[in-house]
């Protein structure tokens, strides 16, 4: 009974040192989720009938399409148009943990990435105060964009 007892806390402890790396990417994936929604919902805005708007050179709020844009351009067009306000920290932050989630590769893998050091506790809050600081300027960053593109947009003129 006691190998049983042993072999069952070895397997919980091997679970619980995956518990903060996978939460860290699950983290991750959310504020990626987050940020190409909002290029998703801003380009539809710029759509017409045969595609996109033709005033977009001359329009300060045209959004391209995200399905060409890799991450770090998804957050440099929505600092750019400031939907989003990050520091210059925070913006490098965010690039390091794409990065990071980037190159999780277990299958071709020897080593096992999830216990390296930069998946730990500290990187977990890092990213929860990252996300926490994105979700509250990005809802009134939204806001005054839409607002301002609703004032001057000129698709149909």
């Amino acid at each position: 009974m006691s190998a049983d007892f042993y072999g069952a806390t070895t397997r919980l402890l091997k679970m619980a040192l995956f518990k903060v790396p996978l939460s860290i990417i699950n983290i991750f994936c959310v504020i990626e989720a987050i940020l190409y929604g909002i290029i998703n919902d801003l380009n539809d805005h710029c759509k017409v009938k045969d595609g996109s708007c033709k005033k977009y050179r001359s329009c300060q709020y045209f959004i391209k399409s995200s399905k060409k844009i890799k991450f770090n351009q998804v957050v440099d067009l929505l600092m750019e148009k400031q939907v989003l306000n990050l520091s210059p920290e925070n913006r490098e932050l965010l690039f390091k943990y794409n990065d990071m989630r980037n190159n999780v590769h277990i299958f071709i893998n020897k080593d096992n990435e999830f216990l390296s050091e930069q998946y730990n506790r500290k990187t977990y809050n890092k990213l929860v105060f990252l996300l926490r600081k994105m979700s509250q300027n990005l809802h009134n960053k939204l806001e005054e964009f839409i607002e301002g593109r609703d004032c001057h947009c000129k698709k149909n003129v």
